[in-house]
């Protein structure tokens, strides 16, 4: 029976029937045994032969990404013959030059993590979202374990001690110790750039302002301390290190006055911090899109026991932000899919009018409801008025695993 190796959320008849026909059961069967893994779609992997010498040639691999619905689960399905136009590309026209082989995507609880198949050499390959292997000849080699023989690859896999969500490297086991997805999520978000973004109301000035903008202020204040009055610092240096002397009372009375003014930038960084930290402290839910069918939803909070995001600011400013962490991962295929959903669709709502008003008065484009385009994804990350953040993802040479995230406030369960 196919259907305990497939994601309860992913599932379909013709995923169960695709998985159960081919000849990659045998292998699927195994490793989700081994490493608590289960299917979450059937994936076309392209290849093409490329000549990089005289009289020699190599192959280059790539996961398909189109299309983003069901259709590649069914294995009758032909791109070729498929003239639909999912983000604005022919899927047609996506396999012009290649051939192609089945493979199936692995999840570790939701999060895909490894695609497997058998390749045009008629190997078995297992492919991580990491690099798997010292040597290789391209990124899809360094991350890909292939042998025709199913079980060198299942040795290979345990020499190399894989693990499917990969924390720090342990030295004492000279191994990766076991993670959590709040590692896969650290690597798509820099929480930093989230936190400084975020637009503060600031009392003494009226104005709306980042963190950012805030401690730049500052910064130009206290170097406006020795730029204008250069021959005041000279005075100061020669009174206190060489003659031993007071500090004339005219240098004095001017830095006192100077350092009160900055005093006050220096509580508008405060006030904007508590602001900030207050919006990070009520945590998100945290809905993710990949190159796969429905979402990847968690709870996300600081993590009190994180490094802070930015030391320096921790030093100067008393900026203290820690790394984030997700938690409670579930995976679903529509968002209504989720227990608490009707919390979310106040927010979602507002959320969708924002978007269309964006698109339009900017020229930009959506990619998926909710989400903005690819090229455009880095436009106004904070739609601050609904607590809405896109945080800035991280690149993927695995398609696989190349996610896309929304931050939505927590409502209360």
């Amino acid at each position: 029976m196919t259907k305990k190796y497939i994601e309860e959320a992913m599932c379909t008849p013709q995923l169960e029937k695709s998985l159960s026909e081919s000849k990659v059961l045998p292998m699927v069967r195994d490793i989700c045994h081994g490493y608590d893994l289960k299917v979450s779609q059937r994936r076309l992997v392209k290849y093409t032969q490329i000549e990089i010498g005289d009289n020699i040639s190599s192959y280059r691999y790539q996961v398909s990404e189109f299309p983003l619905d069901d259709r590649q689960n069914d294995n009758t399905y032909c791109p070729y013959e498929d003239e639909d136009r999912p983000n604005g590309q022919v899927i047609k026209k996506e396999f012009e030059e290649w051939s192609d082989f089945e493979g199936f995507v692995l999840a570790h609880k939701g999060v895909d993590v490894a695609l497997v198949c058998i390749d045009n050499h008629y190997q078995y390959c297992f492919h991580a979202n990491y690099e798997i292997k010292d040597r290789g000849n391209s990124d899809w080699d360094r991350r890909t374990i292939r042998s025709q023989k199913l079980s060198q690859v299942l040795r290979s896999l345990k020499r190399k001690k894989y693990v499917p969500i990969r924390a720090n490297w342990n030295d004492d086991t000279e191994s990766y110790d076991n993670g959590s997805p709040n590692y896969i999520f650290n690597s798509r978000i820099k929480t930093r750039d989230m936190c400084y973004k975020y637009h503060a109301d600031i009392t003494r000035t009226g104005e709306h302002k980042t963190l950012s903008d805030l401690t730049q202020d500052y910064e130009r204040k206290v170097y406006d301390l020795t730029s204008e009055k250069k021959d005041y610092l000279s005075d100061i240096l020669l009174c206190l290190f060489k003659d031993k002397t007071a500090i004339p009372h005219d240098i004095s009375e001017h830095y006192t006055k100077q350092l009160k003014e900055i005093d006050k930038y220096r509580d508008d960084i405060d006030e904007g911090y508590q602001q900030v930290k207050q919006e990070m402290d009520n945590g998100f839910i945290a809905i993710g899109v990949s190159n796969n069918v429905g979402y990847l939803v968690g709870e996300v909070s600081q993590n009190s026991e994180a490094t802070c995001v930015d030391e320096i600011g921790n030093r100067k400013y008393g900026i203290d932000f820690r790394e984030v962490k997700l938690e409670s991962v579930q995976r679903v295929r529509q968002l209504d899919d989720l227990p608490f959903y009707d919390s979310l669709k106040p927010t979602l709502a507002m959320l969708k009018l924002k978007l269309d008003d964006w698109a339009d008065k900017f020229d930009k484009g959506v990619y998926r409801d909710y989400y903005k385009s690819y090229i455009n994804y880095g436009d106004t990350r904070w739609f601050e008025d609904i607590g809405c953040y896109y945080p800035e993802f991280g690149t993927s040479k695995t398609s696989i695993t190349a996610t896309q995230w929304l931050l939505v406030p927590k409502p209360k369960f």
